[in-house]
C-alpha cells in the first residue's frame, strides 16, 4: 500500500510539471578556447574565440586584453563562422603589444543570419616570460540583425613555465 501511495505521488509531481526537464541556452556564448592554456617561454599558444549563436546573429564585437610582459601576440587568423564572400570582418584589426590589447576585432553577416558553433579568429601569442595570465574580453557585443542581445562571456588563463 506504502508503494503505491509513493508511486502515486511521484506520478502526481511529475504530471503536474513539478519537474521540468533542462531548457536550451537562451543566449549566446562568445568565450575563449581552451579556458586554460599552459605553455612555454618562447613557444607559440594559440588561443580560440568561439561562438555558439543559440540565437541568429548578425555581427560581433570585442577587445582582446592581455599580459603584455609575458605574451606578445605575433598574428591572427580568421575563423570559419563569420566566413564567406558577404561577410565583412575587420581589415585593420589592432595588435597593441606595449599594453596588452587586440582592438577593432569585428565581423558583420551582410545579408544572412549566422547560427550554430564556430571560430570567430585564432590569436597566435609567444610567451616571453613565465607567470600566469588572464586572456579576457573588453566591452564584448554579439548583434542580431537590429540590436544587441544577451551572451555569456567566458574569459580565459593562459600559465607559461620557463
Amino acid at each position: 500500500m506504502k508503494r503505491h501511495i509513493i508511486v502515486a505521488v511521484l506520478l502526481l509531481v511529475v504530471f503536474s510539471g513539478c519537474i521540468k526537464p533542462p531548457s536550451p541556452p537562451t543566449s549566446n556564448a562568445l568565450y575563449i578556447f581552451p579556458p586554460h592554456s599552459y605553455g612555454h617561454t618562447d613557444e607559440e599558444i594559440t588561443i580560440t574565440i568561439m561562438l555558439d549563436a543559440t540565437q541568429p546573429v548578425r555581427g560581433w564585437e570585442t577587445t582582446i586584453a592581455f599580459n603584455a610582459t609575458l605574451l606578445k601576440v605575433i598574428r591572427m587568423e580568421w575563423g570559419d563562422l563569420f566566413g564567406g564572400a558577404d561577410v565583412f570582418q575587420s581589415p585593420n584589426a589592432l595588435i597593441d603589444n606595449v599594453n596588452g590589447h587586440v582592438t577593432r576585432l569585428y565581423a558583420l553577416a551582410i545579408n544572412h543570419n549566422v547560427s550554430g558553433s564556430g571560430i570567430l579568429i585564432k590569436i597566435i601569442f609567444v610567451a616571453d616570460v613565465a607567470g600566469d595570465t588572464n586572456i579576457s574580453f573588453i566591452e564584448p557585443a554579439v548583434y542580431n540583425a537590429t540590436e544587441r542581445v544577451p551572451s555569456e562571456v567566458r574569459n580565459a588563463t593562459i600559465h607559461i613555465d620557463p
